[in-house]
């Protein structure tokens, strides 16, 4: 599974004033390239916090998190570096330092990727840093003040090179990676060449919990970023189950007509609610920018 966290800024123009590599912005995706194109308008639906400065270029991308929250998590204390108790006290120093630029310019964010990365949890991963262009790369080497830690390596490559995580298991649920039981419904995005499949109360994390007793509730598919509702995510599924949990069908039961299946109103379409806990950690429930992901506060005492 491709877990990433990104840093854009927004392109420098032909002739002008530019906020080029002087505003920033940090995300967390599956899919970088298409991300991309959401946050400079090319595809609609989310993205809305970065539709003011557009076009963006994507500089660097991290990769290689073993899970979605450790990813996370990262993306919070990349964009919180001074809040969270876990980077606050190392990062204190370099805090007021005008010399490595203004507080979402590239040259810090650089900075303090590196600083990150050489704490815990994320020093003993084996992570990726990759740059899209090698004046990234020179631009980290040059104001970056550590070297990565020994299970991390940089490169340079295009969006187009990275990794790609198109492989999907039909069995499984597409978030929490668990296979699905015997008999155990699903739901499915409903978007055109979105592979998810997930358990019920897995997709259920990705809308705001205070909307579950609404009719209507609104939320985003983790994998394509598109906007859900639930009453048609529901409809479209129907009672369809994991292609390898369905039961077998006997052969004459081929002929027979197949019953039409039953759709799910909205009065019955409440989902157990998933309580996510960590040591050390809380889990907010925020709203974020084209994303239903669960983001981890590392902020919280």
């Amino acid at each position: 599974m491709f877990h990433a966290c990104y840093l854009l800024t927004p392109r420098k123009p032909a002739a002008g004033r530019s906020l080029h590599m002087t505003h920033t912005y940090i995300g967390f995706t599956m899919t970088p390239k298409r991300r991309l194109r959401q946050h400079n308008g090319e595809l609609v639906q989310g993205a809305k916090k970065t539709s003011k400065h557009r076009p963006w270029d994507m500089l660097v991308v991290v990769y290689g998190f073993p899970n979605k929250v450790l990813a996370l998590q990262f993306e919070y204390v990349w964009q919180h570096p001074y809040n969270s108790r876990f980077t606050k006290a190392a990062m204190q120093h370099i805090k007021g330092n005008k010399r490595i630029g203004g507080m979402r310019s590239v040259r810090r964010k650089l900075v303090e990727l590196y600083m990150v990365l050489n704490l815990p949890p994320w020093r003993d991963l084996k992570l990726t840093v990759s740059f899209t262009t090698g004046d990234v790369h020179d631009l980290a080497k040059s104001v970056v003040p550590t070297e990565l830690p020994v299970t991390m390596q940089t490169q340079i490559a295009s969006l187009d090179a990275l990794p790609q995580g198109t492989r999907y298991d039909e069995t499984a649920c597409s978030i929490c990676l668990a296979p699905f039981d015997a008999g155990q419904s699903m739901l499915r995005c409903y978007h055109a060449d979105c592979p998810l499949r997930s358990h019920v109360a897995c997709i259920d994390e990705c809308f705001p919990e205070d909307s579950r007793h609404l009719p209507t509730r609104v939320g985003y598919c983790p994998y394509c970023d598109n906007e859900l509702r639930w009453t048609e995510l529901v409809a479209r599924s129907g009672n369809e189950s994991s292609p390898a949990k369905k039961p077998q069908r006997r052969p004459e039961a081929c002929l027979e007509q197949a019953q039409p299946p039953r759709v799910r109103s909205a009065s019955d379409d409440e989902a157990p609610f998933l309580d996510l806990s960590f040591d050390d950690v809380v889990i907010h429930d925020l709203t974020r920018d084209a994303a239903c992901d669960r983001v981890v506060d590392l902020t919280s005492e």
